[in-house]
């Protein structure tokens, strides 16, 4: 994939870390030269009945979201075999499981301040009547060095 063009307006620049169910790289848009991560949806996911609809009116939702947890959406669409894709802002940060494998485990304090944030993210998400469904230590990132993110 490196090296390739995705979607006639991504070029792939390097693999980032994996994602719950996605396979996720850093690319620039073709169009605007502004380096991303895009995220590939794999598995069953593109091939249910009614699966693209769906992914679209959920996109479109999420994009409208502005809540300082919650990832901003640049982009999403299908590609011409039919995947999903999803671009957000190419982000330096850790995540989560990566800040537990450095340092270990959190104080109480820190745990608290996470929860909230990530709470806060959760609640942005319900009000627009989603529900995350891949919610782990690895899919929680940009987190900030006091714990908010």
């Amino acid at each position: 994939m490196i090296g390739r063009s995705y979607a006639d307006r991504y070029r792939i620049e390097g693999q980032r870390r994996p994602r719950p169910h996605a396979s996720a790289w850093k690319a620039w848009n073709i169009e605007t030269g502004e380096v991303c991560e895009l995220n590939l949806l794999i598995g069953e996911i593109c091939a249910l009945p009614d699966a693209e609809k769906r992914f679209r009116r959920i996109m479109a939702t999420v994009s409208s979201i502005t809540h300082p947890n919650i990832g901003q959406i640049l982009d999403y669409g299908v590609d011409e075999d039919g995947g999903f894709y999803v671009a957000t802002p190419w982000v330096e940060a850790p995540t989560v499981a990566d800040l537990i494998l450095r340092e270990g485990p959190f104080t109480v304090r820190r745990a608290l301040i996470m929860g909230v944030s990530i709470a806060r993210g959760l609640a942005a998400l319900s009000d627009a009547r989603l529900a995350h469904g891949g919610l782990t230590a690895q899919a929680i990132d940009h987190v900030g060095r006091d714990g908010e993110g």
